[in-house]
């Protein structure tokens, strides 16, 4: 008796992802991306997360590069070329995996999304870049004592966690 072998129909689009990646730059003015974090946007849960380990010792870049790739470590992000947890390659295809057939996947900056439209999705994708802070917005308006708080906060001084949330008070 032979079976007929199953049909497989191509899975639906599934929710939005927020992307957020934190990177180097080669000689070549490319990503090498060293943390990754995505979050599904209907959920909140956290899909993946991982430090890369670098694709190649920093002694391979220009002197600029390596001084540029201090200043980052020291000054923005924080994180060190050396470090990592997950191989180069296994995390960009953690990510072509966990971005395929998304609905939409947001990301923060014009240069990330063209990143992820060359490495990680199908030209056709719907890659959309989050133009700033200012794309979140109330859905609904504030409740009155939602607005006292953050009308007490703006005359307060401006604390850390705000700023890095980009509350901005």
């Amino acid at each position: 008796m032979d079976v007929p072998p199953p049909i497989y129909a191509a899975p639906a689009y599934t929710g939005s992802v927020v992307l957020d990646v934190q990177c180097f730059k080669d000689d070549a003015n490319r990503y090498v991306v060293k943390e990754a974090c995505a979050v599904d946007v209907d959920t909140g849960a956290v899909l993946l997360h991982h430090i890369a380990r670098p694709p190649y010792p920093r002694d391979r870049l220009s002197v600029d590069k390596q001084r540029e790739c201090e200043w980052l470590s020291r000054c923005y992000h924080g994180l060190d070329w050396r470090q990592g947890d997950i191989d180069y390659s296994t995390l960009l295809d953690k990510l072509r995996a966990c971005l395929h057939r998304r609905y939409a996947v947001y990301v923060k900056g014009e240069e990330k999304r063209d990143f992820v439209l060359d490495n990680l999705v199908p030209a056709d994708a719907n890659v959309r870049e989050l133009g700033g802070w200012a794309a979140v917005r109330w859905t609904t308006p504030p409740t009155p004592s939602v607005a006292a708080t953050i009308r007490a906060r703006r005359t307060a001084a401006p604390s850390t966690t705000a700023w890095c949330y980009g509350l901005g008070w």
